[in-house]
């Protein structure tokens, strides 16, 4: 993860979260709070490596003696950082 991408990202999503009123005037009908709600939790899933690292070795696990899949190995390292 480049350094800071976490913090710019959360940013940009307060921002998106102080513009729903704006947006649903823009989308009348459309379920913008459920949008932006949904995409701010699945942002955090993203950036949450440990997370991410899991999902890999879940996975290895599940692909593992496939003959078309080969999933690398995680190296723990850091919370921001996976190595392969």
């Amino acid at each position: 993860q480049y350094p800071g991408a976490d913090e710019a990202l959360r940013a940009d999503l307060k921002t998106m979260q102080r513009m729903v009123s704006v947006l649903k005037q823009l989308s009348p009908g459309a379920d913008v709070q459920g949008v932006v709600n949904e995409l701010i939790e699945r942002t955090e899933m993203e950036l949450d490596y440990r997370l991410e690292a899991d999902n890999q070795r879940a996975f290895a696990k599940a692909y593992h003696g496939h003959p078309d899949f080969v999933v690398p190995h995680v190296v723990a390292s850091a919370p921001k950082v996976v190595i392969q």
